[in-house]
């Protein structure tokens, strides 16, 4: 079982944030080992064993009241509005598949709300891994195919209303190479292609729009012992949606015990929501503190 809650200003304050609940178990297969299980979460991400997906990429956590661009995938905005039902496996410690399906987790109490799932969204993830040296490498892809009802409706039976399809398929990887002593040098990457039928730049219904929209962020972080700061770049184009964004992010992180984070991060933008003048208005910094129990 893991559980990860939250605590932010304002509105929110505590909340329960990724939970995954899983069984596992291991065998022998014509020689090789097989690691297998079955999960039950509420973010299609959160149960990778990367920092190169969603629910687990770099910076780890922001703040809630920070400017953030309009633009953002479907796989990655669905942590904790669904449930998903799925298995997963490793083979001889280098293959690595996962599939399931999600659904909305409240999907009678959704009339008004957008990106309700109509049925289940299947979702899949394939990952490569070796140790090339002292070095270790991941090359791994996953998406999520989904119908939606982006501007759902009470109707007879429950909520109703036109569907969109948004088909979100992704390239990430990993790399790690240690430098010196207990030093060691990490870089994650990712691109996403997500193809939107049925649907406006805002997320509501629109009959006969078809636009692709891709993102792609690449993070280096060099793990000191106590000490790690990192940066990362990341770009959004919408294509002729008009919600285009590029930036930056650098952060420290220090450890004061091994199960405690403080974590302070500039994030800064050369363009946000489709403009470059006064893109920096949007800039902001966060100072986080995380703990593991």
């Amino acid at each position: 079982v893991f559980s990860q809650f939250t605590y932010a200003e304002g509105d929110s304050g505590f909340a329960v944030d990724n939970t995954d609940l899983r069984y596992a178990d291991a065998t022998i297969v014509n020689g090789k080992s097989l690691q297998y299980g079955i999960t039950l979460d509420n973010n299609p991400t959160v149960g990778d064993l990367w920092n190169s997906t969603p629910a687990w990429s770099y910076p780890y956590s922001s703040s809630d009241v920070a400017p953030e661009p309009g633009a953002d995938s479907l796989v990655g905005s669905l942590g904790g509005a669904v449930a998903g039902l799925g298995a997963y496996g490793m083979l001889d410690g280098k293959y690595y598949g996962h599939v399931a399906l999600y659904r909305n987790t409240s999907v009678n109490s959704a009339a008004g709300s957008t990106n309700v799932i109509d049925g289940v969204a299947p979702y899949w993830r394939l990952a490569w891994q070796k140790n090339i040296g002292t070095s270790y490498l991941m090359l791994g892809t996953y998406g999520l195919d989904a119908k939606v009802i982006p501007d759902a409706m009470t109707v007879a039976g429950g909520i109703g209303g036109p569907t969109a399809r948004y088909l979100d398929t992704a390239l990430d990887f990993q790399y790690e190479r240690p430098v010196t002593g207990n030093t060691s040098l990490v870089a994650h990457g990712s691109f996403t292609r997500e193809r939107r039928s049925d649907v406006d730049a805002d997320g509501a219904y629109l009959a006969g729009s078809r636009e692709t929209w891709k993102f792609s962020k690449v993070d280096v972080e060099y793990n000191m012992g106590r000490w790690r700061p990192g940066l990362a770049a990341f770009n959004t184009d919408t294509a002729s949606d008009g919600l285009d964004s590029r930036g930056y992010l650098l952060s420290v992180g220090y450890f004061p015990w091994q199960n405690l984070e403080l974590d302070l991060q500039y994030r800064g933008y050369t363009k946000f929501d489709g403009t470059s003048a006064n893109a920096g208005d949007n800039d902001s910094v966060y100072l986080g503190l995380w703990l593991m129990i």
